[in-house]
């Protein structure tokens, strides 16, 4: 058993912590880790179920983002389902979030024409001006296809994680998309 210290509340969740205590000699106090304990103060955990990780290349809050779970899911989506070429267009839903904002990346660096799917201005802000996608679309505003249709040519591949069970917005129905890719819960 390793007692530890987290440096968030108590809620649940993937959380970065700090070994206190350890009855385990691979975990000794210092030893920053990966756990499932959840958002607390303190807990105690199975040596078996942390993850050594290395916060002196890599701050501690990536592991719950770019290269923790949100940042796998977009590399695995991207890269081992959608594959899409340089000079596609790649269309995101959810493109301000964790997974969604790194799906993109990924795209533009692939050499993909990338169009996001957010709600409201401010989301659609930072996904062209700080993310760097090519263009995003407010579904918000009411006229989702339309306004696709005038973001993006024929899509090659489109990226959902919240909409693959949403008929009602299912873009990879329309006759402009080519192939869909689902990032399902």
């Amino acid at each position: 058993m390793c007692r530890l210290r987290s440096s968030t509340p108590s809620w649940w969740g993937r959380t970065v912590g700090e070994i206190v205590q350890s009855r385990d000699p691979q975990f000794k106090p210092g030893t920053k880790v990966l756990t499932p304990l959840g958002w607390q103060l303190y807990g105690v955990a199975k040596a078996s179920d942390l993850t050594s990780i290395d916060t002196t290349s890599i701050p501690a809050p990536y592991y719950l983002g770019v290269v923790g779970m949100p940042g796998m899911t977009a590399w695995f989506g991207s890269n081992e389902i959608g594959k899409p070429k340089s000079g596609e267009t790649l269309v995101v839903s959810a493109a301000s979030g964790a997974v969604g904002s790194v799906v993109g990346q990924l795209a533009k660096i692939a050499g993909c024409r990338v169009v996001g799917i957010a709600g409201g201005a401010a989301k659609c802000d930072y996904v062209t001006r700080e993310l760097g996608f090519d263009a995003c679309v407010d579904y918000k505003l009411g006229h989702l296809f339309d306004d696709l249709r005038a973001a993006c040519p024929p899509v090659s591949t489109y990226a959902s994680k919240t909409w693959a069970r949403d008929s009602r917005h299912n873009v990879a129905t329309d006759e402009s998309v080519s192939r869909a890719l689902s990032f399902v819960d």
